[in-house]
């Protein structure tokens, strides 16, 4: 037959077609692989309306490819070169152990006289597919069927005995009230469909495949009339073909099925889907034309060895999910339109359907990009500019210079020196986070407008624009897709003026969506009188903690109200190192320094209720709800110039609270020497009151939660209950306004302790089963010594001089 082109029933009309037993199942209808799925879909939809128009065009469906033999020595032979294969095994095994290699290969000598049976070695799929749609439509006009009788499968008995039964009840099929019904029903419910198929996968994907096509076909304006004008395609020559190739013929050994087929290997999703883009580009109707036109080339070429240099076994993957990730960006970047709010709500509940399923794993079918219009001439000028500037050699030194200035370890954490940028990229993209993706978007909108606007790639005014953008985006909430849609509208939305931000930022609204307070920093920072302070501003953006976000330091380094960089340089000198990583991560450290001074820094949080910032940076969230809100407070930030002169004077923190703590006496004398009382506030939160008299410390943010007293919170800790052998359970937290309590058995009895609120004193109590009774200091001395002598060792430091007990 060699290398020609067929139709099914002309294949099966001069031979048999026997799916062989070492083929695998039959999947295209599996209803549990959303990869079939979508296969499914998009292949059914093709063929019905390709075959549905009355004079199409030539659809052909790539190579089937295997050998043709003599049906009645099929099986002999296949156990003769099953026992062949064993026997060199065994061969190949002793000659390696005794250092020779055999090089293995046999071919059959023998020709038979009648090849009748065509075993596929590729194609299986799409041969049981069009198998089904014949049987489907030739039923239907009662023609005659017996040419389907020659597409066997050896694979199961339960599929050959399916595929025979479905054949000989074929007139089941004829009428319009059958094909208005779910097939997968009225299969199952015959008489002739016995249960135990069930649990063969070939035979329910066949029948999910003839609900899949009854599906497709029905809703058809004139079921009859869309049957007979499939048949008359199905009959014709030149209307649904593919290239049959018979190895033998070629002298194809069958190595080649090994390499060409092994373990079932198919294209890649990446190749399915180039060859499908190259079709649906060049398709007219779709009317996409693209600036680079050596697009399909470079695919190939001089785009994928970016991606095979990071990873040489996938780079398919790699690349193909950098394209669906730019995919997203241009999508998801549109500005949604509509003529009312529900409209725009349902327009954003697409878009975030898209945004999921192109940043799933799961395949995609083809008819999903069309259906959204996901893909068009604007997203692949993106897609085609932004990797040639990636991988022109030119452009490497400006990527690695202004990005790494400041896309450095504060904000990306991964990078590594010695990774080129474009490496980094293609290799992580489909994992960073929405702050990296929305800057990302920021660095392909520029090279995106140097294409639109035939500009030059200039480093100066390249990294303005990352560096804005890099302090608006990671100074921004961008916490789930809706933020990020709305972040990465806006830098579209910026457009061209991203080429010269310098002459942009001339007020506080040069740009939407982002916060006003960053807005405004960033305009101060490109005002002419900062021009030469540039360079100290890009190295306090990037310190770990200040995280793009400086005005605070701005602010305090004025003299005499004018802006004065000398001081400037000095406070960035000392608050840099007062918040370093040490510092911040010995968690309140900062806080009892700033104590030292005072403790009207301290953010209030209403209801008697103040902050211990906690040092919490993953993001700008948890900074603007900590030390943030002393920075931006221009009546608390102050203290930092004092601390910054303590630090100037001292090298330490902590020989700061060390010197200075010798003259506090009041509650702050507390914390600075019991730093890890305050590790129970979660949230970093105190209740505070009478002047930090009495004060508790609250486990999440109100008092409705579980709380301690300060004071008897240390007595507790600190002083009875390693030295008593107590346990957590002898502290009473409380859930109200009641006092907390330390409760413990002492030789004998029950000793209640608790500190008092009008009396600002640790009170006690016998506490007996159905009563308690207070006692006094003296008569703890009497039931135990040593509880007293702990007792006396403590000081509560209050406004009351008698602040230990009652006498």
């Amino acid at each position: 037959m060699g290398n020609k082109k067929f139709t099914l029933k002309q294949l099966l009309t001069a031979q048999k077609v026997e799916i062989p037993v070492l083929q695998r199942d039959y999947v295209q209808g599996n209803l549990k692989d959303k990869k079939a799925e979508n296969i499914r879909e998009d292949f059914v939809a093709d063929l019905v309306n390709h075959l549905i128009q009355p004079k199409p065009d030539e659809m052909t469906l790539d190579f089937i490819y295997g050998k043709i033999i003599d049906d009645d020595l099929s099986e002999e032979q296949e156990r003769r070169e099953e026992h062949l294969e064993s026997l060199l095994d065994t061969v190949s095994e002793y000659a390696k152990k005794s250092g020779y290699e055999i090089q293995r290969n046999f071919k059959r000598l023998n020709e038979f006289v009648s090849k009748d049976t065509f075993i596929p070695f590729d194609g299986q799929q799409r041969l049981t597919t069009l198998f089904l749609l014949h049987f489907l439509v030739y039923t239907k006009l009662d023609k005659d069927i017996s040419f389907l009788r020659q597409f066997l499968y050896k694979t199961r008995e339960s599929s050959r005995d399916f595929l025979e039964a479905l054949l000989n009840n074929a007139s089941d099929f004829a009428t319009n009230e059958v094909w208005a019904h779910s097939f997968l029903t009225f299969i199952q419910d015959r008489n002739w469909f016995y249960d135990f198929w069930k649990y063969d996968p070939t035979v329910m994907s066949m029948m999910v495949m003839l609900e899949a096509f009854r599906e497709k076909i029905t809703p058809q304006e004139d079921l009859h009339k869309s049957i007979v004008t499939i048949h008359s395609n199905l009959e014709s020559e030149n209307v649904l073909t593919f290239d049959f190739l018979d190895i033998d013929e070629h002298q194809l050994d069958d190595i080649l099925y090994i390499k060409m087929n092994a373990s079932g290997k198919e294209l890649t999703d990446f190749e399915k889907f180039k060859s499908w883009l190259i079709e649906y580009v060049e398709d007219k109707k779709n009317n996409i034309v693209v600036d680079e036109q050596d697009w399909e080339t470079k695919l190939d070429t001089v785009w994928y060895d970016l991606f095979w240099e990071v990873d040489k076994n996938k780079t398919d993957e790699l690349l193909y999910q950098f394209i669906k990730k730019m995919l997203v960006f241009k999508y998801c970047s549109k500005e949604i339109v509509g003529f009312d709010e529900e409209e725009k709500q349902k327009n954003q509940k697409t878009r975030k359907l898209i945004y999921d399923k192109l940043n799933g794993k799961d395949p995609i079918s083809f008819k999903f990009y069309i259906e959204h219009n996901i893909i068009d001439a604007d997203s692949l000028n993106f897609i085609w500019f932004n990797l040639d500037k990636l991988t022109e050699n030119s452009c490497d030194e400006l990527f690695e210079t202004c990005i790494r200035k400041v896309w450095n370890k504060t904000f990306i954490a991964n990078w590594s020196n010695d990774q080129l940028f474009k490496h980094f990229l293609v290799r992580d993209i489909a994992g960073f986070n929405l702050f990296h993706q929305t800057f990302l978007f920021a660095v392909f909108t520029y090279v995106e407008q140097l294409n639109i606007n035939s500009e030059e790639f200039k480093g100066e005014k390249f990294l303005d624009w990352i560096r804005l953008s890099r302090n608006l985006i990671y100074n921004s909430r961008i916490d789930d897709a809706t933020p990020f849609f709305s972040a990465i509208q806006n830098i579209k939305k910026f457009g061209d003026k991203c080429l010269g931000v310098k002459s942009v930022v001339t007020h506080e609204k040069f740009i939407e969506y982002f916060p006003e307070q960053q807005r405004k920093e960033e305009f101060k920072k490109n005002q002419d009188k900062y021009k030469l302070w540039k360079d100290d501003f890009i190295t306090a953006e990037n310190h770990s903690y200040f995280y793009g976000q400086i005005g605070f330091l701005i602010r305090l380094s004025k003299v005499e109200n004018e802006p004065n960089l000398e001081r400037f340089r000095y406070l960035y000198a000392q608050l840099s190192e007062i918040f370093n990583e040490e510092n911040l991560n010995d968690k309140n450290l900062i806080g009892r320094s700033l104590l030292t001074i005072n403790h009207h820094w301290m953010p209030d949080y209403g209801s008697n209720r103040y902050l211990f910032c906690l040092s919490d940076r993953a993001n700008s969230r948890e900074r603007d709800e900590n030390w943030r809100r002393v920075f931006n407070n221009p009546s608390k930030r102050k203290i930092f110039k004092d601390l910054a002169d303590l630090y100037s004077q001292f090298g330490s923190l902590e020989d700061i609270i060390l010197e200075r703590k010798k003259d506090i006496n009041d509650w702050r004398r507390l914390i600075l020497d019991y730093p890890g009382e305050l590790n129970y506030c979660k949230q970093g939160l105190i209740n505070y009151q009478k002047n930090g008299d009495y004060i508790r410390l609250l486990g999440q943010s109100r008092l409705s939660h579980y709380h301690r007293e300060l004071r008897t919170s240390i007595l507790f800790n600190r002083f009875l209950k390693e030295k008593l052998a107590l346990s957590k359970d002898n502290y009473g937290e409380m859930k109200s306004d009641d006092d907390c309590f330390i409760l413990m058995p002492i030789n004998g009895n029950k000793i209640k302790i608790i500190f008092d609120y009008d009396t600002l004193v640790l009170r006690f109590y016998d506490k007996r089963e159905d009563s308690e009774v207070e006692i006094s200091k003296d008569s703890i001395k009497n039931i135990d010594e040593n509880l007293y002598q702990l007792i006396e060792s403590m000081s509560c430091y209050t406004s009351n001089p008698n602040n230990i007990v009652v006498q």
